[in-house]
């Protein structure tokens, strides 16, 4: 295998590119809308992020069978970016991409679906990475380089063009002899790498999988071996995962752990540590369903979960659309029994596709069943909710207990989940209207601490903040006032905000107040809110005080400092100490320094703050006397040495 060394020895030999806007003059709008979606930042010099999917549909439209490739000038922009080695191969790589499993990154499944939207953003995300190595030279290599360089530089989407270049037999002829050296050993400047491994399982050519199957054979003790194998399985074509799983099955693999995880990700089980029985009967039934889709029928009528499950799986597998339809049939047809319908929600959910087929069942149903409610929330699709249906999602929410309820292990031994009032306030807040938000709005508190911060934000978008910051805002972006009247219901919002617990929640009700004209009962209810020892609360509430006319910052001033309560005294010596900084109020200030130093007894705290207001002395402090440690005038005479 080649070093690190020699590898960027290699790529210093290559052309590296580089992409600005200007490079797409002379190209339409369209194009030029494409290379920058492939080569530039995807958001605006303000942060505001650009969509993929909105920018590709400004470009071509809706018409996702369109390949932007195959045009004269896509084949010039093809060339531009990827170069004339990889060129070639673009537009058949864009095609692949509408027929591979659409999820991406962690929670991804194996299930595939009609050319969409989704999988154009998929395509385009990994063109972006696949012109990100092509910049640094690897677009100059030939094939049989860059399977060389892959271990040393290690870009994933770069498996789908050395797929197909596989599988070209006009493309370099000693590739297949080089990748099937790798594979087996035997090539001494190449070593096998995940990007590799995935090319040879996205060919169509069967002899390709066996290569990748002898190799998991042979892994033995090399675990992360088998993990990058099957890990790689689920993303490549269907045949590819009907023959793995034949292969884990025939070779007694389940007992390896890798073999267990990676079931898990094509399966979306989410277990920790199943019975090997359990893995051999899923894939079992996994063979017999994909080679007989004729049994698929029946199997979603079966007693046996798994069964419904895995049935269901490999209906999506090919189509997860058409495999949500048959789920919403099992859901809302009423013989269905409860088990069944939880096996069919679970599904849904795994895919990612919300299902418009379960709305009426479950707005008609609400209320029946908990466990039902929880997850038909989660996978109907989004829809005008009316008000008795907002009240009822509502009182299930405030009737659960606050740490929620716990479910699980009746459909799947190893599935178990709990249902809070969190899951449930998230999307009433999401769905909520302006008199939706009022029911709210009744009583901040009953809300759950992270959905009353999604609540705060929509109530107040332009004045929300996470937390307590200096923000200086430009004019244009400055948030403007609040017209709220005495007893408008936003305003009451605002009360109960800046007495919450959550920063979030709390710091956007200061920040609100900041915007509207004070009433007296709220300075009242700031003075009130001073008690607290929250750092942050109260020099917000000291800076609104500090802000009202003189008579009333006075009024509220000698409130605090005749306070029963330590922490309302210290804000008003706080209050005292800004005003003499700033040379504001000076007889106010010293007439109530004088009236508080009769005090009786004061605490270290007070003193503190009062040591603030007496007069200076010169070289009290100095580096001669340890700054006020050593007192020479204490200091006994050195003891001198006698002669005995």
């Amino acid at each position: 295998m080649i070093t690190e060394e020699q590898a960027k020895a290699i790529l210093d030999t290559k052309v590296k590119a580089n992409f600005k806007k200007e490079t797409f003059f002379g190209y339409s709008h369209a194009y030029q809308m494409l290379g920058k979606l492939i080569t530039q930042p995807l958001y605006l010099p303000d942060g505001t992020n650009i969509s993929v999917k909105k920018t590709s549909q400004s470009a071509f439209g809706d018409d996702v069978s369109l390949n932007p490739w195959l045009s004269k000038e896509g084949d010039k922009l093809a060339i531009k970016l990827f170069g004339s080695i990889w060129a070639p191969y673009i537009p058949k790589v864009w095609d692949l991409f509408l027929t591979l499993p659409y999820q991406q990154h962690y929670n991804r499944r194996s299930y595939r679906m009609q050319p969409s939207m989704r999988q154009i953003k998929n395509a385009i995300d990994s063109f972006r990475a696949m012109c990100s190595g092509g910049c640094l030279g690897l677009r100059s290599c030939t094939f049989v380089e860059l399977i060389r360089l892959l271990p040393h530089h290690a870009y994933h989407e770069l498996s789908y063009l050395i797929s197909l270049a596989l599988q070209d037999s006009s493309n370099e002829p000693d590739l297949q002899q080089v990748a099937v050296d790798i594979i087996n050993g035997e090539d001494d400047e190449g070593a096998v790498s995940r990007d590799l491994i995935k090319a040879l399982l996205l060919s169509e050519d069967e002899q390709h999988w066996h290569l990748v199957g002898r190799l998991l054979l042979a892994a033995q003790r090399q675990e992360g071996l088998r993990q990058t194998i099957l890990e790689s399985t689920d993303e490549t074509n269907i045949k590819a995962l009907r023959y793995f799983i034949g292969l884990i099955v025939d070779n007694d693999l389940a007992r390896f752990s890798s073999v267990v995880r990676a079931v898990d990700v094509w399966f979306g089980f989410a277990w920790e540590a199943p019975k090997k029985n359990t893995v051999v009967k899923i894939l079992k039934l996994a063979i017999s369903l994909l080679d007989n889709p004729e049994k698929r029928q029946k199997a979603l009528t079966s007693r046996d979960n798994l069964e419904v499950y895995v049935a269901l799986w490999c209906e999506g597998v090919e189509d997860a659309a058409r495999a949500n339809k048959q789920a919403a049939s099992l859901i809302t047809n009423e013989n269905t029994p409860k088990h069944s319908k939880l096996v069919a929600l679970f599904f849904i959910d795994s895919t990612g596709i919300r299902s418009a087929d379960l709305v009426s069942y479950m707005t008609s149903n609400w209320g029946n069943d908990l466990e039902l409610d929880y997850y038909l929330l989660k996978c109907a699709s989004s829809f005008t909710w009316s008000e008795d249906f907002f009240k009822a999602v509502k009182h299930t929410a405030d009737a659960l207990p606050k740490k929620g309820k716990r479910f699980g292990g009746d459909v799947f031994e190893w599935m178990h989940y709990e249902v809070t009032p969190d899951s449930f306030y998230r999307l009433l807040i999401s769905q909520a209207t302006e008199k939706g938000l009022l029911i709210l709005a009744s009583d901040l508190s009953a809300i759950p601490s992270e959905p009353r911060e999604q609540f705060i934000r929509k109530v107040f978008p332009k004045h929300y903040r996470y937390g307590f910051y200096s923000y200086h805002y430009s004019d244009e972006k400055r948030p403007p006032a609040l017209d709220l009247k005495l007893d408008h219901w936003k305003r009451d919002v605002l009360h109960q905000a800046i007495k919450d617990r959550n920063t979030g929640v709390m710091a956007t009700g200061l920040n609100g107040f900041k915007h509207i004209n004070i009433t007296d009962n709220e300075l009242t209810l700031m003075v009130e809110l001073l008690s607290r020892q929250s750092k942050d609360l109260r020099a917000e509430l000291i800076a609104l005080l500090m802000k009202q006319n003189e008579n009333d910052l006075h009024r509220y001033t000698e409130h605090l400092l005749d306070a029963g309560n330590l922490n309302q005294r210290l804000a008003g010596l706080e209050i005292l100490t800004q005003l003499d900084k700033k040379a504001m109020s000076g007889s106010f200030v010293t007439a109530k320094l004088e009236q508080y130093n009769t005090r009786t007894s004061l605490n270290k705290n007070e003193e503190v703050m009062l040591a603030h207001f007496a007069p200076n002395v010169e070289d009290d402090y100095t580096l001669e006397n340890g700054f006020g440690v050593i007192d020479y005038t204490k200091l006994r005479p050195l003891l001198q040495p006698k002669e005995t």
